[in-house]
């Protein structure tokens, strides 16, 4: 998935104070006005870059989601299944921290008829998925399609959740050495031989 478009200072600028505005979680104070006060442009930068508060909303999306992107690229890399997938989750924490609150944001409005950005579902369903799935084959090459997904799941949402409970716990999720130990942690599990309904208690066994 590359960037749709290059990014000038301006836009950059734009486009960095509309994703720390959503971060503050407050969409109705939200306003063209509001995001160039905050980049510290006039009203009419905005619209000439964007058009739009929708659309400046959609393009931060887009942003973002370019950087959650980015996190697969250690999967390409000719190391040991192990080492890709343990710099793939760190990398994948690192986007966290720094869109985690955004991304969470856009995720929730998607029924609401925020589009994703182009490309991105397609990238990570079919491109991103098998390179997370060709890393974890060559550590298991009996674990299936389906098993990797659910595995890729729980490792995704393991590593968003401390950012949307920030602080909680006592950890600095923002603390490179706390995200890299909590990535580490993340990834055992992710790793982990998969459990069976006959090694499980009772009660967490599927009907």
């Amino acid at each position: 998935m590359r960037d749709s478009k290059p990014l000038n200072a301006t836009r950059k600028k734009i486009l960095q104070s509309t994703l720390d505005l959503v971060a503050e979680g407050d969409f109705s104070s939200l306003t063209v006005r509001a995001i160039a006060d905050r980049a510290g442009v006039n009203v009419a930068a905005v619209n000439y870059h964007f058009g739009s508060k929708a659309r400046a909303v959609a393009e931060a999306f887009a942003f973002v989601a370019v950087d959650f992107a980015k996190a697969f690229e250690p999967l390409r890399g000719a190391e040991p299944p192990r080492e890709r997938l343990a710099e793939f989750a760190l990398a994948l924490a690192r986007a966290v921290v720094a869109h985690g609150r955004a991304i969470a944001f856009f995720v929730s409005r998607l029924d609401s008829g925020l589009p994703a950005p182009p490309g991105y579902r397609a990238f990570v369903d079919e491109e991103g998925f098998a390179l997370v799935l060709r890393s974890f084959l060559e550590l298991d090459p009996a674990a299936t399609k389906a098993e990797v997904a659910m595995r890729l799941s729980v490792l995704s949402g393991a590593l968003l959740y401390p950012e949307l409970v920030r602080g909680a716990y006592g950890f600095d999720y923002g603390r490179e050495e706390a995200r890299a130990r909590y990535a580490r942690f993340v990834l055992a599990a992710f790793l982990a031989p998969a459990q069976t309904d006959s090694t499980l208690p009772k009660e967490a066994t599927c009907p």
